[in-house]
Formats: structure tokens, sequence, C-alpha cells
């Protein structure tokens, strides 16, 4: 019993590893474009 609980734990966990990277990937590359996208506070008002 205490076997088979931690298969599913390990399952879970690369579930989790597998849709976590592409989600933590795409928030990465969101705020990439938004910072790359509108200029600097200082920059804009100039």
């Amino acid at each position: 019993m205490h076997g088979e609980h931690g298969v599913m734990l390990n399952l879970l966990g690369k579930m989790v590893i597998e849709a976590g990277m592409p989600v933590a990937l795409a928030s990465v590359a969101g705020r990439a474009i938004r910072l790359t996208s509108r200029p600097p506070r200082g920059e804009g008002r100039r």
C-alpha cells in the first residue's frame, strides 16, 4: 500500500512538471514580450 502511494505521488509529480513547464515558459515569454513591446516608463514620457 505504501509503495502504491509512492508511485501515485511520482506520477502526479511528473504530470505537474510536464504540465507546469509549458505554463512557466509561456508566462516568462509573455513577460518578455510585454517588456519588449512596451517602452520603459522613464523613456515613454520623454
